[in-house]
């Protein structure tokens, strides 16, 4: 592939195996850099979930009673954003010694943004019931997931 994303072909092929394995291959820069936005953009969504106090909260709470409510959000937020990081620190690691990603390579990184992007809501959820069992296993379950397609690839 040249760099206006092109395919080319050698002049002389051996066999119809090398055109299948030649076409099965997707170009690093493109995916790196989707990759790039999706972990940006699931970041930048975590602190959307964070809500600025009414203004009769405020009046009744005051403002740190009110920061005091917001205080699972805020750790919700931090813990999730520190996750994400790792993980795309770790993937931009690894994205540095691909050539090229293969059909599989290519899913795994599909699958792995998937519950990336999954993670604002499974915070929102830990942030909105921080007691309840059953939104700790959602989240847990959640970053599980995160762990198991990035030691896939």
């Amino acid at each position: 592939m040249d760099s206006l994303g092109r395919l080319y072909y050698p002049k002389k092929i051996s066999s119809p195996s090398k055109i299948y394995f030649m076409l099965d291959r997707f170009h690093t820069d493109r995916i790196n850099n989707f990759c790039d936005a999706v972990f940006a953009i699931a970041m930048t969504l975590l602190i959307l979930e964070i809500k600025v106090p009414d203004s009769e909260d405020m009046q009744t709470l005051g403002l740190l009673g009110c920061l005091k409510k917001l205080i699972p959000s805020f750790l919700g937020f931090l813990i999730s954003f520190l996750v994400t990081a790792v993980y795309w620190r770790a993937h931009l690691s690894m994205a540095k010694f691909a050539k090229s990603y293969d059909n599989r390579q290519f899913w795994l990184t599909v699958w792995l943004l998937l519950f990336i992007v999954l993670l604002p809501f499974s915070t929102a959820l830990i942030s909105e019931y921080f007691g309840n069992n059953h939104a700790w296993i959602f989240y847990s379950a959640n970053l599980v997931l995160i762990g198991l397609f990035h030691s896939l690839m």
